[in-house]
């Protein structure tokens, strides 16, 4: 590459094949591990890890050590350059109060409805 061309990232969004979204709920380091040295083999250079809310900070006082120890674990394992993101569909319940469009939302979720407009 001549050097006063812009080099700019290739990459994907990344769901290990067997856990999906359920990353961190069920985490195998081996598979995280190999997918991503899979995906650097192919070429690609960056990856887009989704971050939800619910997994990493499950109650307004709690947070989850066990997925941050996970999160670190894919960090480190990682060849390839990560973009964390943390969709705005992932925000927790108790941070959306009922009276809110998005706390009208999930309440309407949580209860199995939907949520009608007249």
């Amino acid at each position: 590459m001549a050097p006063d061309v812009a080099q700019f990232l290739l990459g994907i969004n990344y769901f290990p094949r067997c856990k999906g979204i359920k990353l961190w709920q069920a985490f195998d380091r081996g598979e995280v591990r190999d997918e991503l040295a899979q995906i650097a083999a192919w070429g690609l250079d960056a990856v887009r890890i989704f971050l939800t809310w619910q997994d990493f900070q499950p109650g307004e006082a709690h947070i989850n050590h066990r997925a941050l120890d996970s999160l670190d674990a894919l960090l480190t394992a990682a060849q390839i350059n990560i973009c964390l993101c943390c969709p705005p569909c992932s925000v927790a319940r108790w941070m959306a109060p009922s009276s809110s469009p998005i706390g009208a939302l999930i309440a309407a979720g949580a209860a199995g409805g939907a949520l009608h407009q007249s």
